[in-house]
């Protein structure tokens, strides 16, 4: 059975805001590019632990809004063998998903449901695309694939991302892999870039993919696939670039390699191709980002050690500094990042890989409104309220500034505040609000912030036209 994971509470109808003060105009300072940096220094480190005591190996692949966790483990295997194990972890602990077949799934995408999704051992020898609904796991291979697939990425309307193998052109003898979308049991397989083979690692709420293909030379190239047509990222002077993950602005993180073939992290603004900088080291690779350009993944510091690296406004920050003083921590590796800023990754315990979280805990957050569309029902979440306090969502139209009663000195970035919902801070300091967008407002301008009345903070605006 899957966890109750949520303390949400509806809106309270009729709710109307005290009198306030006199409206102060004021400019509101909007978000663009890769993001205005915001320094967290105060984090909270989650050891996401391992599927058995005595195979203590687990890799963190992917982190959703509600702060679940999936990723990999290692488990007892027969004599000369290893065996590997999807995981789902949440606060109550780390769960065991069977694969389709022993003795091996790997996690690699999580939907904001807990659903887990990667590859399995299926019949024989072949891989195939899985999902995991908290019960039971089930074979998701796509029609016309052959002995492998895998889901590698979900977007919050529920569009899979994978890569499979298919048969070959005429003339090839070798099957090639191509990337896929699949939605609602329809599969549309995404085309190379003058090449034969595709790999769709991220996919977005409009639809769109971002991967890696084969070029006319053979060569591998960052792409993003716009409805399904492919366009080439380019690079950085060297053999290839890959694409890894992609947000709702379409901007895509990945890796290029340089003239001297090194690899090195990028962010395509939507575009050019930028290269982020590193730790002082000679690479590193970009591996996730969030709607606010957040990008997580690892880079190297002078001396050549991998540290898991966060860049905010395209200033690099070492997260390796916030291992814990206790087991002998390194965090080599940042995986996934959610709208609410919390990072997964990888890291070693005494030199055994282990996964990890950080939660940070700086200030109010809300995430964006998810999945920004019209016609169906929407989400934001908030992360960071004092348990048992007051907490508003407000919403508006236009922005500008507006006192908080109660709360001098402290304003709205709204010229137009209504309460859109009441919370009390729930126990593990998350709340969520789910309404529902009618169709007529398509198009719509929403303005949407949170206040925490008992620490006197509120969050970040979240400005959105929806779709």
């Amino acid at each position: 059975m899957k966890r109750k994971r949520w303390d949400s509470e509806t809106s309270i109808p009729g709710y109307r805001s005290p009198v306030g003060l006199p409206l102060v105009l004021a400019a509101v300072a909007g978000f663009s590019g890769p993001g205005v940096p915001v320094q967290t220094q105060s984090w909270i480190f989650t050891d996401l632990g391992s599927l058995h005591p005595n195979q203590n190996a687990s890799a963190a692949a992917d982190i959703n809004n509600s702060g679940e966790v999936c990723g990999t483990s290692t488990v007892p295997a027969p004599p000369g063998f290893q065996a590997f194990h999807a995981f789902f972890w949440d606060p109550a602990g780390i769960v065991d998903i069977p694969p389709l077949r022993p003795h091996l799934a790997f996690g690699r995408a999580l939907g904001d449901d807990g659903t887990v999704y990667g590859y399995s051992l299926s019949s024989g020898t072949a891989l195939h695309a899985f999902r995991f609904d908290g019960v039971a796991t089930h074979d998701l291979h796509p029609p016309g694939a052959r002995n492998y697939s895998c889901i590698n990425d979900i977007s919050e309307t529920g569009i899979l991302a994978g890569v499979a193998n298919v048969d070959p052109p005429p003339g090839v003898t070798v099957a090639p892999y191509m990337g896929y979308l699949q939605q609602g049991g329809a599969t549309l397989f995404l085309p190379a870039l003058g090449g034969i083979e595709s790999h769709a690692r991220a996919v977005n709420n409009l639809g769109n993919a971002a991967g890696y293909a084969e070029d006319a030379t053979g060569a591998m190239q960052a792409c993003i696939w716009f409805q399904g047509v492919p366009f080439g990222l380019g690079g950085f002077g060297g053999n290839s670039s890959h694409g890894w993950a992609m947000n709702n602005q379409d901007q895509v993180v990945g890796v290029a390699t340089d003239s001297l073939l090194t690899n090195q992290p990028f962010f395509w603004d939507g575009t050019s191709l930028v290269q982020l900088s590193t730790l002082g080291g000679s690479s590193g690779w970009a591996r996730d980002i969030n709607d606010a350009g957040q990008i997580v993944g690892m880079t190297l510091d002078s001396s050549g050690e991998e540290h898991a690296t966060l860049w905010e406004g395209g200033v690099p920050i070492n997260l390796d500094a916030f291992a814990p003083a206790w087991g002998d921590w390194r965090l080599t590796k940042a995986s996934g990042i959610n709208e609410l800023g919390e990072i997964c990754g990888t890291g070693t315990r005494g030199n055994i890989g282990r996964a990890w979280k950080l939660t940070p805990s700086d200030r109010l957050r809300l995430s964006p409104m998810l999945p920004g569309e019209a016609g169906t029902m929407n989400r934001v979440d908030i992360l960071g309220a004092t348990i048992g306090g007051t907490l508003v969502l407000a919403h508006g139209t236009r922005p500008g500034s507006w006192p908080i009663p109660g709360l001098p000195g402290l304003f709205l970035d709204m010229a137009d505040p209504a309460p859109a919902a009441v919370f009390t801070g729930s126990q593990g300091r998350r709340n969520r609000h789910e309404l529902f967008i009618p169709t007529t407002a398509r198009g719509a301008r929403v303005l949407l912030q949170a206040v925490d009345f008992a620490s006197g903070q509120k969050s970040e605006l979240v400005d959105l036209v929806l779709r």
